[in-house]
């Protein structure tokens, strides 16, 4: 049976990009607004930081739908700007997005170049993330060509990094590169150590973008079931894959998912089923430009049509499948519509046809994975043709003397000998690979082990950080309760009795003068006490959220005349636990107090941003700007306070500096 199982197109980010991409789980008529909010702010936005944000959620929405010359036109948009603005962590994954486009439209070449190019700025941003999904996505890129060293070479140090990282966001791409190892496996034809490696990775949850990746895994390990004919248990994972496939809006999916159904309906003798499953995938597989898998679908239909003896169709479907296999150098799908073109020829009675296609079929399954038969394979043809030839004119002669006779013996025994010693040289080459392999894996599994430990340390300092934040708001809670009920209370009520003495009293004009001049510092102690209090802890916070509590801020220092502030806010408001609410604006005071303190700004922006799963606030001023690499390595509290509020919340804070101002971006998970 010549059916291949289609290698999957699994790709994420944002993960990364994060990752980067992440899939959207809202119905239809809650994307579209989305989508109709999003393109707006990209014609209304200024050409700044934000809107090289907003240009990549548009590209995350369109990719994650499968519609990559869509996703292609917003990232061709955002990657000058975002050179242009020196974002470089944002280049870097615009490039990674373009490369994951290519690689979808099996355009290998301008994928690699891509995803090299993102792989270039990892020593330069310092983002693990980008790089670990750099990897895993460059080693699909070589699985797709059948170069399963290399892909596997990269996914080994995808690993490594995963085991290195300290980031849990990091760690959450561990199933992903179990996934990958195991398809890899699978590929090569090591079905038990594939499926185990596929075992690991559908034991981990709670990971982004899980619903996707485990459709895939269901597949693969369909994949492996079917191949040991255990049909019970593949149609389990099957079935578990469609209901996954109708949960999210995936073209790419969609057609994989659909194209696995037309083999399990051919393999249990539903015809039927099996051509229109088929042909689905077919279709949409057109649809999106994906000829690689266009071309592992078409062998599927064109057996189907063998088995229907329906000729014609069969062999137009084969040629088109054996034209795009040699296209993407995808020996399996050659081999394959060779072996269905020799079925049609023996069927049809052209005996030497069919013999001819037998010897390529041979040949390319025999050498998927070995690069000095691949060159063979690519000339087979050209030399049939001339060796035919060469065969017609050629004659045998029995001149030969009994010394060219001796001559052949020797070389023929010479050739053997090398034979032997190639095959010897091989097989402990391979045991020296298996051996490596499984010290590598026993290394991996000890480096688990430990980085376990490390984050169970972790938990507990971001346990020990909260109690201190928690323990310092209270007892600002509490100081400016004292402050404004005790204190307050006080002054007012010594205003009260020296506005009562005046009335009561007869006072010389100077006694007069200094007495009002008393007031008069009395009520400015009392309103300064009330301003002190309620920075300390702002009723608006508690009672209107976050964006109310910020208006209020910014608009208090515009009225005092340190800078001109421009609060921004856009979005629908998503409210957080008080305790969330309450650092964001002290971080917000931070970042305000040290424009004011030592960037000598005349303006100051400052934007709050809901987006679907996150907030981001961006802070910029105009200001002499600072050297950025001094806050990584500074002793004093303020840069301090902003980095591990921000560590505590999940969030990252990105700044960029220069003579014309800075900017702080704060992007918060919700």
């Amino acid at each position: 049976m010549y059916f291949r199982f289609v290698m999957l197109l699994r790709f994420f980010t944002c993960l990364i990009l994060f990752v980067l991409v992440t899939t959207c789980g809202y119905s239809q008529a809650r994307q579209q607004p989305y989508l109709d909010s999003l393109l707006k702010l990209t014609q209304l936005s200024n050409p700044d930081s934000t809107l090289v944000a907003t240009l990549e959620d548009v590209q995350r929405f369109y990719f994650n739908r499968g519609v990559y010359d869509s996703t292609l036109k917003y990232a061709w948009r955002a990657l000058p700007l975002a050179k242009r603005l020196h974002l470089k962590k944002r280049a870097a994954k615009v490039n990674f997005i373009i490369g994951l486009c290519y690689t979808n439209k099996t355009q290998y070449d301008s994928a690699e170049v891509y995803l090299q190019e993102a792989l270039r700025y990892v020593p330069i941003v310092q983002d693990t993330l980008l790089e670990v999904n750099t990897y895993n996505a460059l080693s699909k890129l070589y699985s797709f060509q059948t170069d399963y060293s290399k892909a596997m070479e990269y996914l080994m140090l995808a690993s490594t990094r995963i085991d290195q990282a300290s980031s849990q966001k990091v760690k959450d791409f561990l199933p992903m590169t179990y996934g990958n190892i195991g398809n890899t496996l699978i590929a090569e034809g090591q079905l038990q150590k594939g499926n185990d490696y596929l075992q690991k990775a559908l034991v981990l949850r709670g990971y982004p973008d899980e619903q996707r990746f485990r459709l895939f895994i269901y597949l693969d390990v369909y994949g492996v079931y079917m191949k040991q004919n255990n049909l019970p248990l593949a149609k389990i994972q099957l079935d578990s894959a469609v209901a996954l496939s109708l949960q999210i809006n995936n073209i790419v999916a969609t057609s994989i998912v659909a194209n696995n159904e037309g083999y399990y309906y051919q393999t249990i003798n539903d015809t039927q089923n099996a051509l229109k499953a088929y042909m689905k995938s077919y279709l949409l597989s057109d649809s999106t430009g994906n000829d690689y898998q266009k071309s592992e679908v078409g062998v599927n239909i064109s057996y189907l049509y063998v088995q229907q003896k329906k000729y014609a169709e069969a062999e137009k479907f084969a040629h088109e499948a054996l034209t795009l296999g040699k296209k993407f150098k995808n020996l399996k799908v050659v081999a394959d519509a060779y072996g269905v073109l020799k079925n049609i020829e023996t069927k049809t009675g052209n005996l030497s046809r069919a013999l001819y296609y037998a010897e390529l079929h041979k040949i390319y399954a025999d050498s998927a994975t070995n690069s000095e038969t691949q060159k063979l394979i690519l000339s087979l043809e050209s030399r049939y043709q001339h060796q035919k030839k060469e065969s017609e004119i050629a004659t045998l002669t029995n001149l030969a003397t009994q010394k060219e006779l001796e001559v052949v013996k020797q070389n023929r025994l010479l050739i053997g000998v090398g034979i032997f010693s190639c095959g010897a040289l091989l097989i402990l080459g391979l045991l020296y690979m298996n051996s490596r392999q499984r010290q590598l894996l026993a290394e991996h599994k000890q480096s688990l082990q430990r980085e376990h430990i490390k984050f169970l340390e972790g938990q507990q300092q971001v346990a020990t950080l909260q109690g201190i934040l928690k323990g310092q708001d209270e007892e600002r809670g509490r100081l400016a309760k004292d402050l404004h009920d005790g204190l307050g209370g006080l002054l007012s009520g010594v205003k009260f009795s020296l506005t009562n003495m005046k009335s009561n009293v007869v006072l010389d004009a100077e006694s007069a003068f200094v007495f009002e001049r008393a007031l008069d510092m009395l009520d400015n102690s009392i309103s300064e006490l009330r301003r002190v209090a309620h920075n300390m802890m702002p009723e608006v916070l508690v009672k209107f959220g976050l964006e109310e509590a910020l208006k209020s801020y910014c608009d208090s220092i515009q009225q005092s005349g340190i800078f001109k502030v421009n609060f921004q806010s856009l979005g629908s408001e998503i409210r957080m636990t008080s305790n969330n609410e309450l650092i964001l604006y002290r971080i917000v005071q931070e970042l305000l107090n040290n424009a004011a303190k030592y960037a000598k700004a005349s303006t100051v922006l400052v934007q709050l941003a809901f987006h679907e799963n996150e907030i981001s606030i961006t802070v910029e001023d105009n200001g002499v700007g600072f050297d950025v690499n001094k806050t990584q390595q500074s002793t004093g509290a303020g840069w301090n306070n902003i980095r591990s509020r921000v560590e505590y919340l999940g969030g990252t804070v990105d700044v960029s500096s220069s003579s014309t101002g800075t900017s702080v971006y704060l992007h918060i998970p919700v």
